[in-house]
């Protein structure tokens, strides 16, 4: 029997795939602030809780700017269907549907596909 030894090295050289590493935290699309947690679609689209600019961003790959999908595209915080506070987890279902934990809100919202605003899906959450 041979006794396998396996060495493995990690990359030091990352590479930037949404965001800019060097940007200040403007709410531009082009840029992400605080990002806490991100999920990738059947199609690699990645989709990125961009937490502290309020807004979910959706990256299709190789592209140098998001397009928001959840929330406010200037970062606008509150609490109706149409924004959000400091979103956390996010996933994206079969139908497209963006699934966000709005945690400073208290409640889990969904976003259909190109719809400008959500639904409450679980919690009560806070009013506007």
């Amino acid at each position: 029997m041979r006794s396998g030894v396996c060495s493995l090295q990690w990359n030091t050289a990352g590479t930037t795939v949404a965001g800019d590493a060097n940007a200040a935290s403007a709410a531009t699309p082009d840029r992400l602030f605080a990002p806490v947690d991100l999920t990738l679609d059947p199609s690699n689209t990645l989709y990125i809780s961009d937490s502290s600019n309020n807004r979910v961003q959706k990256w299709t790959m190789g592209a140098v700017t998001g397009t928001t999908v959840a929330g406010q595209p200037i970062g606008t915080v509150g609490a109706s269907p149409d924004q959000l506070r400091l979103p956390a987890g996010v996933v994206v279902d079969e139908t497209g549907t963006v699934i966000v934990a709005d945690s400073s809100n208290d409640r889990v919202m969904s976003w259909p596909s190109a719809s400008a605003t959500g639904t409450v899906t679980a919690g009560i959450g806070k009013t506007a």
